[in-house]
């Protein structure tokens, strides 16, 4: 860890610890302070600088407003934060702030004894990056400019390389690299992606890629040819900039070794890595071989059997690690009880409804912004929106409690939520409806997308009309509920579930993904249609017909900011 990091981290969590409680504090601190990270990252501005500017806009301006959604954004987002990956310094910052903001609004922590954090183990498990490297001629590099592949078996292979172009075979493009190599017993080296169009759109499939992009076909079709092992480079043509080569660092639940985690997608015998353009660069120089030169010649005709390296050898390493590395996780959780008189307690007083995103992200490959996975959208905007829920709602009456949560590792497996249902934090049967948020900041020119499960589907009017009476397009499709998000493990523990979100976008896991790319006015709206879900929910566990937020309550551009 940095030691401007840690010493930020320190402060703050001096500060608030007894506002956050004991245990909390220390499990954030320990966590994160026994993380090691990127060297040579001090020179960094301090991040009490972007938490500042958020803790103003906060006292500044009134719940759900596009203000203070922004706030959390920018503060979440930004490139103090690393990325927000599990199990450093970064996300326990993350993690701090939004329980510190929980605290402020008056929510109460879901665990008495350890303060607003669900704690659990998580275990990584990776390849060996000291038994990692790759060998051309007389040029050898190792990581953190080389990584596996997760198909990749460990091993080594050593053989004469062969150029094989996108090593793509499609005849339904009339494309195939190796019409006139054999690759039998040789290392190929191969492109990443495939060779685009007009406009730099894949040739294949236009604005997407096709499935010939994958690594696993590529590996496949190079291992079903009789190759030995397979080496990538990302074509400088239309990838510039850095490059992302960390290892796989797979984080699971359970400690599987990397080898068991890959097991299914496993090619025995066959090694594959992807090393950085620089490397390839100086390792092809002495044969004359240009990247830039050799990719435009590919993509305007030419044969990769023109490309001659003849005598030139590569020897190509992957090692598993032993034993998986256990890495201490965390959501956020606190809740808001019911707020009916003793002499009104129904049986709903005791049910809980959820409200939920992801806070965790992709991490950083470096220090600079372009090295940084940023998240805005993914999913710093669903977690403004959690916090923005729970300070609205703080002050309204709840014939229901509400529970508002951010869940670590989704972008791993859904981990957090996995383990939140798992360890019954809240015992299914008691949840009535878990709403979950997650890129609800993009592509203001398409409707916003509800997901609602078959045992949500009565929602669906509430939803439309409450977007509706806001000029928010929405489109909400019933009976959806796909394992891609936080939503899922809910959905399989029997609880109805709500997934809102505005779709895919180019910066989508990319370092590009930031917080001056997202429509904060349109997320106010999206926002208060859920805050107008909820309310309806309340109304029919009353058996109140109705279906808009009760007039002598503040109104939702009128709230008092908390």
């Amino acid at each position: 860890m940095t030691s401007r990091l840690r010493a930020r981290l320190q402060a703050r969590l001096s500060a608030s610890r007894g506002q956050l409680g004991l245990a909390a504090g220390i499990a954030v601190a320990t966590a994160a302070i026994a993380t090691a990270l990127l060297p040579g990252c001090d020179a960094r501005a301090p991040a009490e600088a972007s938490d500042l500017a958020a803790h103003r806009a906060l006292e500044l301006a009134s719940p759900l407003s596009p203000a203070r959604l922004a706030a959390h954004v920018d503060y979440l987002a930004s490139s103090d934060l690393e990325g927000r990956f599990p199990g450093e310094a970064g996300i326990a910052l993350a993690e701090h702030y939004i329980a510190e903001r929980m605290a402020t609004i008056g929510l109460e922590p879901i665990d008495a004894a350890g303060g607003y954090l669900h704690e659990f183990d998580l275990y990584r498990s990776d390849y060996d990056p000291k038994e990692t490297r790759v060998r051309i001629g007389d040029a050898t590099v190792a990581t953190p400019a080389v990584r596996p592949l997760f198909l990749s078996d460990a091993g080594t292979a050593e053989a004469p390389l062969v150029f094989a172009g996108y090593g793509i075979t499609a005849p339904e493009h009339e494309w195939d690299d190796y019409r006139e190599i054999d690759v039998r017993d040789r290392v190929v080296l191969v492109f990443r992606y495939e060779p685009t169009g007009d406009e730099e759109f894949s040739r294949f499939a236009g604005a997407r890629y096709s499935d010939h992009a994958l690594f696993a076909t590529k590996a496949a079709n190079a291992r079903n040819r009789g190759a030995k092992a397979m080496i990538v480079v990302t074509g400088p043509e239309h990838h510039r900039g850095p490059e992302d080569l960390r290892t796989v660092r797979t984080l699971s639940l359970e400690p599987h070794s990397v080898e068991d985690r890959f097991a299914r997608s496993r090619l025995d015998d066959f090694i594959a890595v992807q090393v950085s353009q620089d490397f390839l660069q100086e390792a092809l120089q002495p044969f004359g071989v240009d990247l830039s030169r050799l990719q435009r010649g590919l993509e305007a005709g030419m044969s990769p059997a023109a490309v001659h390296l003849e005598g030139l050898l590569s020897a190509v390493s992957v090692g598993f690690t032993s034993e998986p590395e256990r890495v201490p996780a965390r959501n956020v959780a606190a809740y808001l009880p019911a707020t009916a008189p003793e002499a009104a307690v129904t049986e709903t007083s005791n049910r809980w409804i959820v409200v939920g995103a992801h806070h965790d992200h992709l991490g950083s490959f470096g220090c600079e912004p372009s090295q940084i996975y940023h998240g805005a959208d993914d999913n710093a905007s669903g977690v403004a929106g959690v916090l923005e829920l729970a300070a609205f709602f703080a002050d309204r009456p709840r014939e229901r409690a509400l529970v508002f949560v951010t869940f670590t590792a989704e972008e791993e497996g859904l981990l957090g939520s996995r383990a939140f249902v798992r360890d019954g934090v809240l015992p299914p049967e008691d949840i009535d409806l878990m709403i979950n948020l997650d890129m609800i900041g993009r592509n203001p020119e398409e409707p916003v997308r509800f997901y609602l499960s078959e045992a949500a589907g009565e929602h669906a009017a509430a939803i439309e009309s409450a977007a509706r009476s806001r000029g928010l397009e929405v489109s909400v499709r019933r009976g959806v509920a796909e394992p891609v998000s936080d939503h899922y493990p809910f959905h399989r523990a029997s609880v109805p579930v709500v997934s809102v979100f505005t779709g895919m976008h180019e910066e989508y896991h990319t370092a590009t993904d930031t917080a001056d790319l997202l429509d904060y006015d349109r997320m106010e709206r999206i926002v208060s249609v859920v805050a107008e879900l909820v309310e309806r929910v309340y109304l029919r566990a009353g058996d109140q017909p109705g279906s808009s937020f009760d007039p002598s309550q503040p109104d939702l551009a009128t709230e008092t900011a908390r």
